[in-house]
């Protein structure tokens, strides 16, 4: 975590919105929920423990922004608080597109990956719509974007990611208005 700047704590203070923003980016790159569902995973190889490692993390990212999207529906705030979280996750992603870059040879998008997830997320909620439970269409969609579309664990490590996250941002959402 960023070392406390007190300057900058002030500002956030002040600012609801940006100690918002500050809460939901720190909570969509920790990566302790990550560790936890690859500890519950059947042993698998190390290419796919990476695979999903990688993918559950650019799902939590995403679905952070997609809660703030879907949970602030008719929110005067949604838009400002959307743009600030993709902004923030933007910067995130272009620091570590650029450090990727240097140990591997050559350049990654990795905000454009998180895109292209979203897409896919998207895009099967969008083609499932009598499903009531969206989790259970992420969680094959997550498995496809592993490699390992009929792998159920996987699935399901997806979906639970997908399902934890929405509730977590759901749970500091509603605090954040009763506050």
């Amino acid at each position: 975590m960023v070392p406390s700047n007190p300057q900058k704590d002030n500002l956030t203070a002040a600012d609801p919105m940006a100690q918002a923003v500050e809460t939901l980016f720190a909570f969509a790159i920790d990566r302790e929920d990550v560790k936890w569902s690859l500890e519950r995973l059947p042993a698998a190889s190390p290419a796919l423990q990476n695979t999903v490692a990688y993918e559950l993390q650019a799902l939590k990212i995403i679905t952070v922004g997609w809660s703030i999207t879907f949970l602030l529906a008719d929110s005067p705030n949604k838009h400002s608080l959307q743009q600030a979280y993709w902004q923030a996750v933007q910067q995130f992603a272009g620091s570590l597109s650029s450090n990727a870059g240097l140990l591997i040879g050559h350049e990654i998008d990795y905000f454009g990956v998180l895109k292209q997830r979203l897409e896919i997320y998207l895009a099967a909620i969008r083609d499932s719509p009598q499903a009531g439970d969206p989790s259970q269409i992420v969680g094959p969609a997550f498995a496809g974007a592993c490699g390992v579309p009929q792998d159920l664990p996987v699935a399901m490590a997806g979906a639970r990611m997908f399902k934890n996250t929405l509730e977590r941002v759901h749970a500091y959402l509603t605090d954040l208005k009763n506050c």
